[in-house]
C-alpha cells in the first residue's frame, strides 16, 4: 500500500472528482485554515466549505475514516487517532500556477478503511485517461500523477513555498 500519493491538481478539483469515492468509503473531510495566529479545523460537507474568508490561508486538509471530535480525540496526529487519517498538503493554484497535492497516510499502521480508500484512489489514478504519471527526473517525480486538464497552460510547482524549478511533464 502506498503511504504517499502526489497529484498535480487543485484541492477543490480533487474533492469534486473524488467526492463519490469519499462518500462510498464513508470518509470524513476536514480543512485546516490559519488567520493570523488562529488555526481552525472545520468539517467539509460541501464545496463551499473550501472557500476561504478574508485573511484566511489554507494550511492542510484531512480525510478520516472515523469522525474527528476535538473533545474526544484531541488532535488528528495523536497516536490513537492518526490510524484513521490521511493528511493532504498543497493543491493551491493561481490563474497561472498549480501546486502538487500530497496525500500522506499518517500512521504506519492505518486502519483497513484508510488502506482500502488509498488503494481505490491509486487504482483510479492509474486506470483513468484523465491522469498521466511522471513529471521529471527522480524517483518521487516519476511517480507523481497529474490531472491532464488542470495542468494546461500553467507553471507547475511541487511546493509553492519553495519555488526552485518548475516541474516538467515527460
Amino acid at each position: 500500500m502506498a503511504s504517499l500519493i502526489n497529484i498535480i491538481i487543485r484541492l477543490e478539483t480533487f474533492f469534486d472528482e473524488f467526492n463519490s469515492l469519499i462518500n462510498k468509503s464513508a470518509m470524513h473531510v476536514y480543512i485546516k485554515t490559519r488567520a493570523g495566529q488562529r488555526v481552525t479545523l472545520k468539517k467539509v460537507n460541501r464545496r463551499e466549505d473550501f472557500l476561504l474568508k478574508a485573511g484566511e490561508r489554507y494550511y492542510s486538509a484531512y480525510i478520516t475514516s472515523v469522525e474527528f471530535l476535538k473533545e474526544r480525540d484531541g488532535d488528528i496526529f495523536d497516536e490513537e487517532f492518526c490510524v484513521h487519517a490521511i493528511e493532504l498538503r498543497g493543491g493551491r493554484s493561481t490563474p497561472d500556477e498549480l501546486e502538487n497535492l500530497s496525500l500522506r497516510v499518517i500512521s504506519k499502521t492505518p486502519d483497513k478503511n484508510i488502506k482500502s480508500f488509498v488503494n481505490k484512489l491509486q487504482q483510479h489514478l492509474k486506470k483513468s485517461g484523465n491522469y498521466g504519471v511522471g513529471v521529471g527526473d527522480g524517483w518521487l517525480y516519476s511517480r507523481t500523477f497529474y490531472n491532464r486538464s488542470e495542468i494546461a497552460g500553467k507553471t507547475l510547482w511541487f511546493d509553492f513555498d519553495r519555488k526552485f524549478r518548475p516541474l516538467q511533464i515527460d
